[in-house]
């Protein structure tokens, strides 16, 4: 049986009013998943799959985003 996530730890900052995702708390699975789906990914985002975030990034609902979802 694999771990799951069990959470996005957040961090926020009252005096500038943003929230930032600063870890995961649960079992890790990013590797495993990068190096599963490698090629795949290389491919849709233009060689740089597990690239850092930048300076900022869009947050999207997740049903705008993945059609197949996993409720807990």
């Amino acid at each position: 049986m694999q771990a799951v996530i069990k959470a996005i730890l957040l961090d926020y900052d009252s005096s500038i009013d943003q929230l930032y995702a600063i870890g995961t708390l649960g079992g890790e699975l990013f590797n495993e998943f990068f190096k599963k789906y490698e090629f795949r990914l290389v491919l849709d985002f233009h060689g740089r799959p597990n690239a850092a975030v930048g300076e900022s990034c869009v947050v999207s609902e997740l049903t705008d985003y993945c059609r197949q979802q996993v409720k807990c």
